[in-house]
């Protein structure tokens, strides 16, 4: 997620910006958020951990990969699933270590390939490049779909769950990725050839549970205040609040 704070330096392009060639003022930042499960809450909660000052495309360092990094580090063992929305397609993804997913959307006019060919045995450098499976809407009308059960919430309290048809393949993406195995999800909707375009380096996640925790996104835009104050109240309540107390009380209190 993004975040911008007023003040007299230009920022990039943005499209919530009050300007008329849409130009944010401010500074840049890039933040990680963390999707939990509280006891007291119906839905999952995103909650932003690390965050870093965005200066500029040379600044690989404070990128969303580096944050996927930190993120890994604190995490040991467990495996950390980024999704992010189709800006954050940086090409450090395809360098992450193992045991970092990335989850991301597709642009109509992206180009994909097919997966890395098998190697022919014969003296030569091999084919890195597979076959070109054509545009979205081919591989859309192409490739056979199954009917699956998307929840649109990973809380069961709040959870809307459709049946919808769906189609993955495996390929390359490899103009920013390069030869980095990836998975194509196309969530198919009757109006047209097709409703959502999901690209995943998670090859062993199902794809309705990569659907699911696509929707189930959140975009943090509170920094540098959500990092100092949200997260810590929530942190504190969560180990010392009763929930059922609070609401009869507040139930009880209220005119």
């Amino acid at each position: 997620g993004g975040a911008r704070r007023c003040g007299r330096r230009c920022g990039p392009l943005d499209g919530s910006a009050r300007s008329k060639d849409r130009i944010g003022f401010g500074n840049t930042g890039v933040v990680a958020a963390i999707l939990v499960d509280l006891p007291f809450s119906g839905r999952p909660v995103a909650r932003s951990v690390p965050a870093r000052l965005w200066r500029g495309k040379d600044t690989a360092g404070r990128s969303e990969p580096a944050l996927a990094r930190d993120l890994k580090h604190v995490a040991g063992g467990r495996i950390v699933h980024v999704v992010a929305d189709a800006a954050h397609h940086h090409p450090g993804v395809a360098a992450l270590p193992t045991g970092i997913t990335w989850t991301t959307r597709l642009a109509a006019n992206a180009t994909l390939l097919g997966p890395t060919p098998p190697r022919p045995g014969k003296r030569g450098r091999p084919r890195q490049k597979g076959a070109p499976p054509g545009t979205l809407t081919q591989s859309a009308t192409r490739a056979p779909r199954r009917p699956v059960t998307v929840a649109r919430s990973p809380s069961p309290a709040t959870d809307r769950s459709t049946n919808v048809p769906l189609t993955d393949q495996r390929g390359q993406w490899y103009r920013p990725w390069q030869d980095l195995p990836v998975q194509l999800i196309l969530l198919h909707d009757p109006s047209r050839y097709y409703d959502l375009a999901l690209i995943t380096t998670d090859l062993t996640t199902p794809a309705e549970q990569l659907l699911t925790q696509y929707t189930a996104r959140a975009v943090e835009r509170t920094l540098p205040f959500d990092l100092t104050t949200h997260t810590p109240v929530i942190l504190w309540y969560t180990r010392h609040g009763n929930p059922t107390d609070d609401v009869t009380t507040h139930h009880t209190a209220s005119p």
